[in-house]
């Protein structure tokens, strides 16, 4: 016991010895402790689309050079975590669909479902390049280490500056408030960047190999960061002139870890960088 805190012993911590002023203190507060109100968001949707074409994919390929999607340089490799389905090694896959599961022997639990039908006959299903890719890749969010890669010369500012908040506000305990508000020092104050594994993954899917993206709302960089060490010509647009630094700075930071030289962009910043129109 603590004289003159008895009230609050009862919120003590035996072990540490901290008071959880948290703590509920009605039957209705005990009954409903651990209840919300809102899940931590975890989705962000994204949508496929292509100028009409005036014939069909094969003659818009033929005639363009672009219009389908890149299959197999976009598959999920096997123990990929971007796919978060069922997943299995080729070999299982192959072994459940092999001409012995037809009599209904079980592999692994399972029995054929589908085979492979090439010049040579009816064969074990199953990619050596992967799964056929779907409408979802599961990936984490951009880690501070992803973020701040190649931004450290840039000036910094504090969380609370980076969310645009006030320290120590109620606010600033939201995640809802974004990235980057319990940090001190933070060089990429973007507030919605995309991770870099995931901007790969679309780049290969939609552009031929040695194509060029443009990307009109560069942001941070994200996409040029994930296009450039895979050999793609990025064009990027930012109407922010601290945004396109950073994105500079992302994109010639992973394109060095690969030997590959970008343009810079700084000085053409400093000559045509315009004034917000009134």
């Amino acid at each position: 016991m603590h004289p003159g805190n008895e009230g609050l012993d009862k919120w003590r911590d035996h072990h540490t010895g901290i008071i959880n002023i948290t703590a509920p203190s009605t039957e209705a507060a005990k009954k409903w402790q651990g209840y919300g109100t809102a899940l931590k968001p975890a989705l962000e949707p994204w949508v496929l689309c292509r100028k009409p074409m005036a014939s069909t994919v094969a003659a818009n390929v033929l005639q363009w050079g672009t219009g389908a999607l890149n299959i197999d340089a976009a598959r999920y490799g096997y123990g990929d975590r971007a796919w978060p389905g069922p997943d299995a090694s080729l070999e299982v896959i192959q072994a459940r669909s092999s001409p012995n599961v037809r009599s209904g022997r079980l592999v692994d639990g399972c029995v054929a479902t589908s085979y492979r039908i090439d010049q040579t006959g009816i064969g074990p299903a199953g990619n050596p390049l992967g799964r056929w890719p779907a409408n979802v890749y599961h990936c984490p969010k951009t880690s501070r280490a992803e973020r701040e890669a190649g931004c450290h010369h840039l000036p910094a500012r504090t969380g609370a500056e980076a969310v645009d908040r006030d320290e120590d506000s109620d606010g600033m305990a939201s995640p809802r408030a974004g990235a980057g508000r319990t940090a001190n020092d933070i060089h990429n104050h973007h507030p919605t960047l995309k991770p870099i594994a995931l901007m790969a993954w679309l780049c290969r899917l939609v552009t031929p190999t040695g194509g060029v993206i443009l990307d009109p709302f560069a942001g941070s960089g994200s996409c040029g960061a994930a296009a450039v060490p895979q050999g793609f010509r990025y064009i990027g647009a930012e109407l922010e002139a601290d945004y396109a630094l950073i994105a500079e700075a992302r994109i010639s930071h992973h394109a060095g870890l690969f030997g590959i030289q970008q343009r810079g962009v700084s000085d053409v910043l400093s000559q045509h960088t315009k004034e917000p129109t009134p």
